[in-house]
């Protein structure tokens, strides 16, 4: 009956999401110029990144990468959260971060200091809020590039529908900018030597056996591990492959959980404290990857680690956010069984997870 209600309760904050994207489109979905797309024009770029995802923001520097070799005339701006700053700040070549505030109407009031500014901005999620339009609208672009974005007036570039993966998004955009060009699918990897030098004597203090890094959390509540969850995974895991040495890849905000996690001898934590730097400089060195669908994920398909990940049984999701990890599997969880079922990470056969271990590890 609960799950019943919250899935209606879902629906109806959905429906009233969408009144409020069609009065938005009324007010802001205007462009601000008549002037033809040319590639040859564009010099001032900018990348929306405000929701501060670090699994979009890494797939965004294939973009970045891209127009840094091939179209260094360009200068590229990305507007972006604390978190993800973190990432682009130390990006070579013609690279700007500016830093927002929380992902709200007064920020979005904020972006009027840009209008104008950019010949192009560049915003390739499947869909909008009122107050992402909003923010949109506050740049006052001379062109929008888009997905699937046809029935708007802002976006005059959309790229084509088969553009489903966000990787192949952000190739298909470089392309547009340097069409030209041969572009290689090659992510920005943030290195830092003082963590890659502690990652290093943390793994060589482990005992020997497969080093796998789990991790436990994701960008919402149903994306996650709790307590009592967690803990049984780790017993089953030990249970299953005994020889591996497992790693619990801190997370901001999660240290007294995971230090809990820890304390039942059935895993290690990563060094403290948390940081992007860190968990990158642990992936590097592991053996094998777990995560739910979470920027662990993406980070793992930048490093070309083996994974195993677990994502919830949505299509759509994982034709936009399928792993690219060369040696990967994906377990997912239960169906949902009604609209707007909100299903746990955890919903999952336990069976086809041992299956997904052996397979990544053992294959060639």
């Amino acid at each position: 009956m609960l799950k019943k209600l919250k899935a209606w309760w879902r629906g109806r904050r959905n429906a009233r999401k969408a009144r409020r994207l069609t009065k938005a489109r009324a007010q802001w979905d205007k462009r601000f110029s008549d002037a033809p797309f040319s590639a040859d024009t564009i010099k001032q770029v900018a990348l929306l990144r405000w929701d501060d995802k670090l699994g979009d923001a890494i797939t965004s520097t294939l973009f970045i990468e891209a127009l840094t070799e091939h179209r260094p005339d360009i200068e590229i701006t990305v507007l972006t959260g604390l978190v993800s700053a973190q990432l682009f700040k130390d990006m070579a070549g013609n690279v700007r971060v500016e830093v927002l505030e929380k992902r709200s109407w007064d920020t979005a009031k904020t972006l009027n200091h840009f209008a104008g500014k950019f010949d192009l901005v560049v915003e390739l999620g499947s869909s909008l809020g009122d107050r992402d339009l909003f923010a949109l609208h506050q740049l006052q672009a001379a062109h929008y590039l888009g997905y699937g974005k046809e029935d708007y007036q802002l976006f005059d570039v959309v790229l084509p529908q088969h553009c489903q993966h966000f990787a192949d998004r952000y190739l298909a955009a470089a392309k547009l900018l340097c069409p030209a060009a041969t572009l290689d699918r090659r992510f920005y990897v943030l290195g830092n030597p003082i963590a890659e030098a502690e990652a290093e004597r943390f793994l060589a203090q482990l005992p020997i056996g497969p080093k796998v890094a789990i991790n436990l959390f994701g960008s919402a509540n149903h994306r996650q591990f709790n307590e009592e969850e967690a803990l049984s995974l780790l017993s089953w895991w030990r249970s299953h492959f005994a020889e591996h040495q497992l790693l619990l890849l801190r997370v901001p905000g999660k240290d007294e959980l995971l230090d809990k996690l820890a304390a039942t001898g059935f895993a290690v934590t990563t060094p403290a404290p948390a940081s992007l730097a860190m968990t990158m400089a642990v992936l590097r060195r592991v053996d094998l990857v777990f995560s739910p669908d979470t920027s662990v994920v993406h980070f793992a398909g930048a490093l070309d680690k083996p994974l195993v990940a677990i994502y919830n049984n949505s299509p759509r999701n994982f034709a936009e956010w399928r792993p690219l990890s060369e040696k990967h599997a994906v377990v997912f969880t239960r169906a949902p069984t009604m609209a707007n079922d909100k299903v746990k990470i955890t919903e999952f056969d336990q069976v086809r997870l041992a299956e997904a271990i052996d397979s990544v590890l053992t294959s060639k």
